[in-house]
């Protein structure tokens, strides 16, 4: 990506089966589309790569039908920022043995992690660690959720939940860095 003040960067998964139309709204205009696991079928992921360019990993389910185009786990960087993204984890500070070796090798900025049954972001010793929560949640009490991340340097992220669903939930504030 060129350099430049402010980098939009859309987080997602588990986008099941559909592209719904809020996220196609939400996150108009961003430069790049992080998805962290749980494809589900070809039309959403055809959905996905319309709103903007796609970087992905695969989740537990996406072995057969995109294993073969994704890795597990991606290192790189959006701007200043060093991001890491995976559909597993752990929870911080009990992270998985594989991503505590690779943030050990390659220290990232941001940590993007798939499982999780909402939307959440995290300072933690000076790493944000984001959950989108999944876009499409299906039928039952989760609501549809999203992140957009502003990116202006690699201690300047601020992450805000999008509430996808149409329950109107109230959504929780942007979480800049503290300090």
């Amino acid at each position: 990506m060129a350099d430049r003040a402010l980098y939009r960067v859309g987080v997602v998964a588990a986008t099941s089966r559909r592209v719904l139309p809020d996220l196609r709204r939400h996150l108009q205009g961003i430069d790049l589309l992080l998805h962290a696991g749980g494809f589900g079928s070809p039309e959403a992921m055809a959905g996905l790569e319309a709103i903007a360019p796609l970087r992905a990993v695969i989740g537990q389910q996406d072995y057969l039908l995109w294993g073969d185009r994704f890795p597990e786990i991606d290192t790189f960087s959006v701007g200043p920022a060093r991001v890491l993204l995976t559909h597993l984890a752990g929870r911080p500070p009990q992270l998985l043995p594989p991503l505590r070796d690779r943030m050990a090798a390659d220290p990232p900025d941001l940590v993007v992690d798939g499982q999780g049954d909402r939307a959440e972001a995290t300072w933690i010793g000076g790493i944000l660690f984001v959950t989108p929560g999944p876009a499409d949640p299906g039928p039952g009490p989760l609501r549809a959720t999203a992140i957009r991340l502003d990116i202006e340097s690699r201690a300047r992220i601020t992450a805000h939940v999008l509430d996808l669903s149409a329950r109107n939930l109230p959504t929780p504030p942007p979480t800049p860095r503290p300090g």
